[in-house]
């Protein structure tokens, strides 16, 4: 999972409302799902209906709903993060769903209440793997290892501030749909199915290579016809 929400990641106060990115790989098949947390955002469900869910009263069992009728979903384990801040995350968004538990040093913490699937922080174990096999250093960012590891992504944009240039627009607007608009949400959606892409093939790539682990994603998936970047 993967959040995409303006403000200062440090302090929860400045949060604002953005989208959450969750891919399940189940049975071989990739499945992505973005959670439209804020009502002004809307009409990006209403471009993309079939990858998006919209919850602005932050009510996630209507996204359990939804992702429920994936095949193999309770077959599901983990869910992954690239940082502990998207954890906390789901604490701020969705607490009603949270168990209570603190995240644990290894960065493991209960998701979904009663579910059994556990919130795995990704980053300390392809920290300590990069500097293994790669001698990485800081900044440990997800696109550093991407780039690292020849896994493609969109170029940098900053997704929050395109989530403030959409809600400003359709705040002042609500007759349609621009071009600009459209392809705002296009870079803002892809740019977060990278991120959520990207963490499951940099994860798979070093655990492999370092030979830790039976069970890897297939990374012969290809990205979602609407997001390639070729």
């Amino acid at each position: 999972m993967d959040f995409e929400t303006p403000g200062i990641m440090a302090d929860p106060k400045t949060w604002e409302n953005g989208i959450l990115g969750i891919m399940v790989e189940s049975r071989g098949v990739l499945t992505y799902r973005c959670v439209i947390l804020d009502d002004r955002l809307e009409k990006i469900a209403r471009i993309y209906p079939q990858h998006c869910i919209f919850s602005p009263e932050l009510d996630f069992d209507r996204v359990l709903a939804d992702l429920s009728k994936i095949e193999g979903l309770k077959e599901c384990e983990y869910v992954f993060s690239w940082s502990n801040v998207d954890i906390q995350m789901f604490d701020h968004y969705f607490r009603h769903h949270w168990d209570g538990k603190t995240v644990t040093d290894n960065g493991r913490a209960s998701f979904l209440g009663d579910s059994g699937i556990m919130c795995w922080n990704a980053l300390p174990d392809c920290r300590r793997l990069g500097r293994e096999l790669y001698k990485t250093r800081k900044p440990h960012q997800l696109k550093k290892y991407m780039d690292l590891l020849g896994i493609e992504h969109p170029p940098g944009s900053v997704a929050s501030n395109i989530i403030r240039e959409l809600k400003t627009c359709w705040q002042m607007d609500n007759s349609g749909i621009s071009e600009r608009e459209e392809r705002l949400s296009h870079q803002l959606l892809q740019y977060n199915y990278y991120d959520c892409f990207g963490l499951r093939g940099v994860m798979s790539t070093l655990h492999s290579e370092a030979g830790e682990g039976e069970n890897f994603p297939n990374l012969d998936i290809l990205a979602h016809p609407d997001f390639r970047l070729s």
